[in-house]
């Protein structure tokens, strides 16, 4: 690969020096990338995207933009990735679920009731059409759990299962979830990228609240993904049309949603099919996508981040540290090729950014912080049980 470098550890000399909070409050202490616990570096890193974040596109009146030109909101899907940064960045210091809620805030002004329920529009209310996507949905109602388990509102929860009945109303009979609200054509699509988030979420909902219902669904809507959708090797397809025809290109999310998906499922029903099925689909991902001798990710910013985390609930249930060290191989290049001097990430995950980015998203921040403080959560856990036994 053009301009690739071989993986170096972050604990190898990198030179990458600032001022850290390490030696109590009020009290700064100056530090080495090299002599710090992976927990505070991934932190770290998590905190200064989203700094850079609020100083790229953070509007006057609410929200965030789009892209570099400030201009207008983004759409909804930068801001559910938004979302599930500061979520997760939550998780890991509390202190950030002021902005979380500001956000969540926010996003009450792409809610939209039409066809007899309520779900985000892809821009804010107030324009003549009405376009709602149900992966859209289905990534902020994500977004809404992680704030409840991080800021306990009552309110983040209650708001994510209206957002996954809105996803499941986009059920067809035949099973899968459509894309979008759109009247019936042959090339109407049931995607892979709608209804894997939606199974996820109803898991998540029914980890937090014990509702079994929403465990059922989302096995309904694993199956028919898996009969339907998954390919001979392990991955999955993108969509199928009305009429039949499959969309067979393959995106980072819609292999590592399933793979997220059985995960959970695995944790709540025990069941160890689940698991094996989880791990031969992160098997095939990582040969399909990951330079292993780099820690390139072969996508987009806005899909790969999902990988990242799906190899880290890996790790979680399987006690591989194999799929821990792929998740933090494959950030420490995104944070030493992707990022730029200035702190703004491109599109891609696998190509070396020598020169200041001219253009960028809000998705390409969003997901790299996403993936820092995802990183942070798996390794503070860690250190904090060191420190236990210690």
């Amino acid at each position: 690969m053009e301009g690739a470098v071989e993986y170096k550890p972050s604990w190898m000399g990198w030179g990458l020096c600032f001022l850290v909070g390490l030696a109590g409050p009020g009290v700064m202490s100056f530090a080495c990338a090299e002599d710090l616990p992976a927990g505070i570096l991934f932190s770290q890193w998590g905190r200064e995207t989203l700094e850079t974040i609020e100083q790229d596109h953070r509007l006057a009146g609410g929200g965030y933009s789009e892209d570099q030109s400030r201009t207008a909101p983004a759409y909804a899907w930068g801001h559910s990735i938004l979302l599930l940064a500061y979520a997760q960045a939550a998780k890991v210091e509390p202190v950030f679920c002021k902005k979380t809620e500001d956000l969540i805030g926010f996003l009450q002004s792409y809610w939209v009731q039409e066809n007899g329920i309520g779900g985000y529009d892809c821009l804010p209310e107030g324009r003549k059409k009405v376009e709602r996507y149900y992966d859209d949905n289905a990534w902020i109602a994500m977004g809404l759990l992680d704030a409840y388990e991080a800021c306990r509102k009552k309110e983040f929860l209650e708001q994510a299962r209206k957002t996954i009945e809105f996803c499941l109303s986009g059920e067809a009979p035949q099973g899968g979830i459509w894309w979008r609200e759109e009247p019936a054509s042959p090339g109407r699509g049931r995607n892979t990228c709608s209804t894997a988030p939606t199974a996820f979420a109803c898991l998540r909902y029914c980890e937090m609240t014990k509702d079994m219902g929403f465990l059922e669904t989302a096995e309904r809507l694993l199956d028919w993904l898996e009969k339907t959708l998954q390919d001979d090797d392990g991955l999955f397809f993108d969509h199928i049309r009305q009429d039949g025809w499959i969309g067979r290109r393959k995106w980072t999310y819609n292999s590592a949603m399933p793979i997220r998906g059985w995960l959970l499922l695995y944790r709540l029903t025990g069941r160890e099919e689940y698991l094996q099925r989880a791990r031969r689909t992160a098997l095939a991902a990582r040969q399909r996508w990951m330079d292993e001798k780099t820690g390139a990710l072969h996508c987009e910013a806005m899909f790969a981040f999902t990988l990242i985390e799906a190899w880290l609930e890996l790790w979680q249930v399987s006690c591989e540290e194999e799929w821990r060290q792929a998740a933090r191989k494959g950030m420490e290049y995104v944070h030493r090729q992707v990022r730029d001097k200035e702190g703004r990430y491109s599109r891609r995950w696998d190509r070396l950014n020598p020169e200041p980015i001219q253009e960028w998203k809000l998705l390409y921040p969003s997901a790299a912080a996403r993936g820092y403080w995802a990183l942070a959560a798996a390794y503070e856990k860690k250190e904090t049980n060191q420190s236990i036994r210690e």
